[in-house]
This record gives C-alpha cells, sequence and structure tokens, in this order.
C-alpha cells in the first residue's frame, strides 16, 4: 500500500507541477481547483478523525491489556504466596511451574 500510495502522491504532484519532493494533502488542496479542494478537504478531515479513533483505541486496549495481566499476576500470586519457592521447568509445552507441596493450589501453564 505504502508503493501504492507513493506512486499516486508522485503522479498527481507531477500533474499539478509541484516540485516539491514530500507533498502533504494540506498542499494539495492548495494547488486544486475548488470542487476538488472540497472533495478532499473532506477526506483529509475523515482521515484524520480515523487515525485519531484508531490511536485512541490502541491506548485504551493497551492500558486493558496491561491492567489484565496485572490482574492476572495478582491472582497467581495469591495462590502461589510470595514467599514459596517454584519449582520451574520448561517443556515442549510451554512454561510449567509446580509450587511447592504445601502450595499446589495452582498448577498453571503458559
Amino acid at each position: 500500500h505504502v508503493k501504492k500510495r507513493i506512486g499516486l502522491t508522485f503522479s498527481i504532484k507531477n500533474e499539478m507541477g509541484i516540485q516539491q519532493e514530500d507533498v502533504t494533502l494540506k498542499q494539495l488542496l492548495s494547488h486544486a481547483d475548488p470542487d476538488h479542494a472540497t472533495l478532499l478537504e473532506g477526506l483529509r478531515y475523515r482521515l484524520k478523525s480515523n487515525v485519531y479513533q484508531i490511536s485512541k483505541i490502541n491506548r485504551e486496549n493497551k492500558y486493558l491489556l496491561s491492567a489484565s495481566i496485572e490482574h492476572v499476576h495478582g491472582l497467581i500470586n495469591l495462590f502461589l504466596k510470595d514467599d514459596s519457592k517454584t519449582d520451574i521447568r520448561y517443556e515442549g509445552t510451554g512454561l510449567i511451574s509446580r509450587p511447592a507441596d504445601e502450595h499446589r493450589v495452582l498448577d498453571f501453564q503458559i
């Protein structure tokens, strides 16, 4: 998609006679006829709005994921007790942790 965008940008700036190497949609608006400028301004606004919404959702997801991991970690520590020593073995299926005999409330696999 990036190559296609660069190719289209190159074609548009050559067609409009723009000499700048990097051209933005806002700069294209100043060279476009009024009808196309209005259409492009609407597209520019929608693109900026979509980028803002995606960025906001990504930040929220990052926070939720971090909070979920912290919650699971807290629950595991509750069952294992921080003072217990664990015997950790790596097997083909992942990490298996076996707590000491007196703390065998939880066996988990990651």
